[in-house]
């Protein structure tokens, strides 16, 4: 590896995107951010301005570039969000806003898609439970519902094509973010001809794919003026934004495993085999293409979690002391459980259930109860409902012996170390804020040749790590609780 030289990690999430710039040894050199709103046409529609998210993106860049040397940076690449959908025509354009991951319009597509096939071999061939949330059923929709769009599509893209499209490259999709279209071969790595056919889409309305870390194209002149990048820079395929995350974060091997603690919650386990059971499909569990090559990404998630402590303190205690002083309270009122039960359900189920339905609920209470033992509730619930999850994992033989835990709810040595008593499992805190950026920025070193592998780059990133071992008696404690917790979803979805 040669020392001297940038790159260049672009993400871009749903509420707003980054840029930074990365030495080869992994220090930060550079960054930008800014966001952009959601739009809500309709009640269940989630939209976004794709031509607003490409100049906030492009504004990034700008301000990235002018605060390093530009001639440096050797190679870009975008980690993105999955599933959302740009419809564009032969120039480029959007034809319409967006459609992102949880818009549910396409109820009615979904509903067809499962009665036209057998879940079982979705899952086999996709990797994907069949869902709305998926990039096809929304592409149905607009096939069913906007034919003036239909008549005038060049292609489909995600953001993360349609962005390094954008900036120069040819329209191509890394087989990580393919996967989450619930459209192409997770085995062959091809799209699938028997799934398109059946919803009368020909393969020539997709980007063509490849693997992550393959080199795509160069930012052409046009992105150049707009950026301040160099032409000719070379543009590099990255992935579906939790993979990236994942690879920011270090998990290399099998039995490591990525926890996204923020807003939502992401569990991402990773192996070298490809496994589809009956439980992952019963789980609604998807798999896909890992960013490393030859390894699959297994993927679990809650809605909410760091979302329900933001509620709490801002929407019920509208209280101005921090987080970190819940924690020292909550610690000493209630060492031990919290005595309650919540259903961490505030925007409907994540995995195993996806129950779009399902509400929140805290059980339990009494005159007595105090702040600190909801506050505690809280994270005790999302501790378990990653036990549960990680349960379902290790049935279909994924195992995760280590969590490395990365976003806000990684700086809380209260909330890892129930994580670790509830799970079972050693769980790490990486101190890395930028990990998609990070993952995306590994991605183009591969491509074009920084780094002989993904485990190489790590030899110059030296991350701060603590790390949370499980409380043997506290343990035993929750093992005894988790067998209540799990007959609460249950109970209430009755009623």
């Amino acid at each position: 590896m040669t020392h001297d030289g940038f790159l260049l990690g672009i993400d871009i999430g749903t509420s707003g995107c980054k840029a930074v710039v990365f030495g080869y040894d992994g220090k930060k050199i550079a960054g930008a951010s800014m966001t952009y709103p959601l739009i809500f046409p309709q009640s269940g529609w989630m939209e976004l301005d794709a031509a607003q998210v490409t100049g906030c993106v492009m504004e990034c860049v700008k301000k990235c570039v002018c605060d390093c040397d530009k001639d440096a940076i050797t190679a870009l690449a975008v980690s993105s969000q999955g599933e959302a959908v740009i419809a564009a025509d032969r120039s480029g354009n959007p034809l319409m806003n967006a459609i992102v991951t949880f818009d549910s319009r396409n109820r009615d597509e979904c509903a067809w898609f499962s009665q036209s096939f057998d879940k079982n071999r979705i899952m086999r061939i996709t990797g994907a439970p069949i869902h709305s949330m998926f990039s096809l059923t929304k592409i149905l929709w607009i096939k069913n519902n906007r034919h003036d769009v239909m008549n005038s599509v060049w292609k489909f893209f995600c953001f993360g094509d349609y962005i390094s499209y954008k900036l120069g490259a040819d329209p191509v999709i890394d087989h990580s973010m393919a996967a989450r279209t619930m459209a192409f071969d997770i085995e062959i790595k091809k799209w699938s001809n028997e799934i398109l056919d059946a919803c009368g889409f020909s393969i020539g309305i997709f980007p063509e794919t490849a693997a992550s870390g393959t080199v795509i194209g160069k930012v052409s002149q046009e992105a150049a003026e707009l950026t301040g990048l160099n032409p000719g820079t070379v543009i590099v395929a990255g992935g579906h934004d939790q993979a990236c995350c994942a690879l920011g974060t270090g998990v290399l091997s099998d039995g490591m495993a990525m926890d996204s603690l923020g807003t939502t919650e992401s569990i991402v386990c990773v192996n070298r085999d490809l496994h589809v059971t009956e439980d992952m499909v019963r789980n609604n569990l998807p798999c896909y293409p890992y960013v490393v090559g030859g390894m699959y990404a297994y993927l679990s998630f809650l809605s909410t979690s760091g979302g329900i402590l933001k509620w709490f303190h801002n929407g019920i205690l509208s209280e101005s002391i921090g987080y970190a002083d819940y924690d020292k309270a909550a610690a000493a009122e209630c060492p031990g459980y919290s005595g309650l039960l919540l259903l961490p359900h505030f925007a409907g189920s994540g995995t195993p259930y996806l129950d779009d339905q399902s509400k929140g609920a805290i059980a339990g209470l009494t005159l007595g109860t105090s702040k600190y033992q909801i506050y505690k509730a809280v994270l005790e619930s999302t501790c378990l409902e990653s036990r549960l999850n990680i349960e379902c994992m290790e049935k279909s033989g994924i195992k995760a012996k280590k969590l490395y835990c990365v976003g806000g709810g990684a700086r809380s040595p209260l909330w890892l170390q129930l994580k670790a008593d509830i799970t079972g499992k050693a769980v790490v805190s990486r101190n890395i804020t930028e990990y998609g950026c990070l993952g995306a920025a590994i991605l183009a070193g591969m491509g074009a040749g920084i780094y002989k592998d993904a485990g190489s780059a790590f030899n110059g990133l030296q991350a701060e790590s603590t790390e949370y071992r499980p409380d043997g008696e506290k343990k035993a404690m929750y093992d005894d609780i988790y067998p209540k917790y799990l007959q609460l979803y249950d109970a209430l979805k009755s009623i």
